[in-house]
């Protein structure tokens, strides 16, 4: 929030959902509406309302993902956390674009997979985790 006029300092008041008192919130949930209350140095007041929209940064923010080894042999260790629980899926892809394998998560915050690739062809492919917030891809390799 960034005030218009009054008398610095300012002190900020974000509603029960945003639960700060900074001048920019943090950790926000996409979409959702939010209202900041700013104080001048007076005692004057100004409300704010506004919906949070997630930029590439706080979306890159919301997974880290790692996979080794790569170029992974038989089996590909698939590691990954999550800022809050969430749904996942996990998929291969070749590079025809054709999903090779698939797993899904349930309300998960971190772990890992293990992932039996004997059965896939050597090659590239694509891993990609994806959320209901985001999506994070790598390219693996897979060496017999």
């Amino acid at each position: 929030a960034t005030p218009a006029g009054g008398t610095a300092p300012y002190t900020y008041l974000w509603d029960d959902a945003a639960n700060q008192t900074t001048a920019t919130a943090t950790g926000l949930n996409d979409n959702q509406l939010y209202t900041v209350v700013i104080t001048d140095a007076n005692g004057c007041t100004a409300n704010a309302t506004v919906t949070a929209t997630l930029g590439l940064e706080d979306l890159a923010n919301t997974m880290e993902v790692s996979a080794f080894p790569n170029p992974a042999g038989d089996q590909l260790t698939i590691v990954y956390t999550f800022n809050t629980n969430e749904d996942a899926t996990i998929r291969l892809y070749n590079n025809l674009g054709q999903i090779v394998e698939t797993s899904s998560l349930v309300q998960v915050l971190s772990g890992q997979l293990e992932l039996n690739t004997a059965g896939i062809a050597a090659g590239m492919y694509r891993l990609e985790v994806a959320t209901s917030q985001a999506s994070v891809a790598k390219q693996i390799v897979i060496a017999h």
